[in-house]
């Protein structure tokens, strides 16, 4: 007897299951949707004119500011630098155009060494308390 559409798609493994495991995901998109959100709360923070926090990926003083970006607590290198100096009144631009760099896949790279998915990759780790600055490599 020949089995229906919905009886074609029953697996007949008894541990099939068990041996499912996490969904398949891609790294680099996941890297980028991170960055992302990340220069996202950057833009709704400096959009709101809000005070930067102490976890804020900029820091304004006069009329420059010091942007960088973080992929969770590693500092994604820019331009071989942790920080950048731009101007504060386009700050804002920045970040635009970082975004539009990351959404293109131009930071791949740069994103990967900061996960340390990249071999011989330096990652620079701040730790949650103190100063002390962690590189591996």
């Amino acid at each position: 007897m020949a089995k229906s559409g919905w009886q074609s798609l029953i697996i007949n493994e008894p541990d099939a299951w068990a041996n499912a495991g996490k969904p398949k995901t891609d790294p680099v998109m996941d890297r980028r949707a991170k960055a992302v959100k990340a220069i996202d709360g950057a833009l709704a923070s400096i959009t709101a004119g809000a005070e930067p926090s102490r976890m804020s990926l900029y820091k304004v003083k006069a009329d420059v500011a010091r942007a960088s970006l973080r992929l969770g607590r590693s500092i994604v290198q820019l331009t071989g630098q942790e920080h950048v100096v731009v101007p504060a009144e386009r700050l804002g631009d920045f970040y635009e155009a970082l975004k539009a760099g990351v959404e293109a896949g131009e930071l791949d790279a740069e994103l990967a060494a900061a996960a340390g998915d990249e071999v011989g990759a330096t990652v620079v780790k701040k730790k949650r308390r103190g100063r002390l600055t962690i590189k591996a490599g």
